[in-house]
């Protein structure tokens, strides 16, 4: 992995942390929502 500027790695982690979050949660209320 190249680091070409430092302190971008931890924040990239951390939105794709968030947005799979969200993406789960939008996901299990369609799904109760079916129910």
């Amino acid at each position: 992995m190249r680091r070409s500027s430092s302190g971008i790695s931890p924040v990239v982690a951390t939105v794709i942390l968030v947005a799979i979050a969200i993406v789960i949660a939008i996901a299990v209320a369609f799904w109760a929502s079916g129910l």
